[in-house]
């Protein structure tokens, strides 16, 4: 039998999370994968605080969901869900880091007037 090695390596981002801006009543996912030797440590913040702390009122909403390590979704927003998310990936080689925003926009689609 051969020897295996492995590639020890930092972080790098397989998949990084992009800024959202949408309307209210929408929703919008966010996903933060890296690779990496070891596999990386996913770490999600909002507005600079660990998710598992955070008391912004979406987070304590039934309109958070978090499938996995690596995907966060907000259903159903209205404007005042908009905030900094922050993901960070990180082994013993090192760690990466982004800043988020979610920006909700008033949805300013009046009734059609015909006429």
């Amino acid at each position: 039998m051969g020897v295996i090695f492995y590639h020890l390596a930092k972080p790098d981002w397989e998949e990084e999370p992009k800024d959202v801006e949408t309307s209210a009543g929408t929703s919008a996912t966010f996903i933060c994968k890296a690779n990496g030797f070891p596999e990386p440590n996913i770490a999600w913040f909002i507005n600079g605080i660990k998710l598992e702390e955070s008391t912004v009122p979406i987070i304590q909403s039934g309109r958070f969901v978090k499938p996995d390590a690596y995907n966060i979704t907000f259903v159903q927003l209205n404007n005042q869900d908009s905030l900094v998310l922050q993901c960070n990936a990180s082994n013993v080689h090192g760690y990466m880091f982004v800043d988020v925003y979610l920006n909700v926009l008033e949805n300013r689609l009046g009734p059609m007037v015909v006429g």
